[in-house]
């Protein structure tokens, strides 16, 4: 069943944003649009469902226009609130495969504007010449949280933070007691944990949980048959996330369970060299993830070493945890040319892989902020909103400049202070040593 995003999650009511969508879609020459990306249409809305794994979406088409709005959906998944709530939206219901039926029989007069990433061959055939290419406005207009998406972020976060205090807790004393772990049970530890928070929904994605060698399989996922023991020794890479009411989380967080090596070490250190660099810039408006990217880089490329996937990812709210439409990559596409604005939550996540011995990333989420406005114009930075410290272990403080052991006191003290009031004594101790200062050597 599809259900309603409340407002004091969403921050704006469906009828601001579809004017909104409408004014730019009158901007590109057109008179209506036609959405097929279900990140989009849940945005548009403020719906919500679980049609797709992990995505907090609903399987529909959903038609914008001045003369009327229509959502296609299988009418099982709509309950009396939401059909009540749709029409008080001025928003029609019909079948969902009634769409190509409805898309042929609008006035050929009508322009419609269809972003050819997300749509099907069969509704573009179905428009004919009612067509209009052009990019969806929607992406961008979700992609800027409001101010009471950025509090439940914060929120989210906290909580968010609260289960992995206790999940790598629990990692560690499993392992300690001398009790088997395998990597799958890294994932159930992480989901349990994190289901018992207030506001949880699901996880935002299959957890990737690669011990040793498994960690340097970028898209790792255990399966029965793949799955490892986990020994206390060696690198673990835990991503994960979770989707909460109100924000949506991802962290990836690289541990040593035991006798890190110095070579683990030194490339550890590089790839948070790179996290921090990214988290630190301060750069002028107009500035797009293809233009930032190489900070993240930079340390790894002095030493001829590299990673092949993106830096970072646009991140939904209480959405999918991929959306765009920005991004950090080093290379030029639609994604990585969108100029960052204040409101954007994106992930940045360098990394590492050793084939057969070790993957690292460090990942974190990051809001675009503004720094300051100067005579040469409006300047933006990173607050990373991300509670959970890296692992001091790792880290070969004698590669360490005094800005970057700053910010990782820093950061770490953000940590503590957010998360200490809701632990109790044993988790605080824990976190306390997780989060003591670093100094250089």
């Amino acid at each position: 069943k599809a259900f309603i995003h409340d407002m004091k999650y969403a921050g704006e009511s469906t009828r601001d944003k579809i004017e909104k969508t409408l004014a730019r879609v009158k901007e590109a020459g057109a008179d209506a649009i036609l959405i097929s990306a279900l990140d989009e249409i849940a945005w548009a809305l403020n719906l919500r469902g679980k049609d797709v794994a992990y995505n907090p979406v609903v399987t529909s088409f959903l038609y914008l226009g001045k003369t009327g709005s229509t959502l296609f959906i299988d009418d099982v998944k709509v309950t009396d609130s939401v059909r009540e709530y749709l029409a008080g939206n001025d928003i029609s219901i019909a079948p969902y495969n009634s769409v190509l039926k409805f898309a042929s029989a609008l006035p050929l007069t009508t322009k419609v504007l269809v972003d050819p990433g997300s749509s099907s061959s069969a509704l573009v055939t179905a428009l004919g010449k009612r067509i209009l290419f052009g990019r969806s406005p929607i992406p961008l207009l979700k992609g800027i949280r409001n101010d009471v998406q950025i509090e439940g972020l914060h929120r989210a976060m906290l909580r968010d933070g609260i289960a992995l205090v206790r999940s790598f807790m629990e990692i560690e004393e499993t392992l300690s007691q001398g009790k088997r772990l395998t990597e799958t049970g890294v994932c159930k530890i992480l989901t349990r944990n994190r289901s018992l928070q207030p506001d949880y929904f699901d996880d935002s994605f299959g957890t990737i949980a690669g011990y040793k060698g498994h960690g340097a399989i970028v898209h790792y996922e255990p399966t029965e048959e793949s799955d490892a023991e986990i020994y206390p020794d060696g690198l673990l890479l835990v991503d994960s996330g979770a989707q909460y009411l109100d924000g949506t989380t991802d962290i990836t967080r690289t541990v040593s369970l035991g006798n890190p090596t110095a070579d683990e070490r030194h490339d550890f250190t590089l790839v948070l060299k790179g996290c921090i660099a990214l988290a630190s810039a301060v750069f002028p408006e107009g500035t797009c993830g293809v233009q930032l990217d190489i900070l993240a880089h930079q340390f790894l490329w002095k030493e001829g070493k590299t990673y092949l996937h993106g830096t970072g990812h646009g991140v939904g709210s209480f959405l999918n945890v991929h959306e765009g439409p920005q991004s950090f990559r080093n290379r030029i596409d639609h994604l990585t040319t969108v100029p960052f604005a204040p409101g954007m939550v994106t992930s940045d996540e360098p990394g590492l892989y050793v084939t057969d011995k070790y993957g690292i990333r460090c990942e974190n989420m990051i809001l675009t902020v503004v720094d300051r406005e100067t005579e040469f114009g409006c300047f933006l930075r990173f607050d990373t909103v991300t509670l959970f410290p890296f692992d001091i272990n790792l880290i070969e403080t004698s590669m360490l400049n005094d800005d970057e052991v700053k910010w990782i006191n820093e950061y770490h003290k953000k940590v503590y202070d957010s998360l200490a009031p809701s632990l109790n004594e044993k988790e605080t101790a824990w976190l306390a040593a997780k989060t003591q200062p670093i100094s250089r050597k």
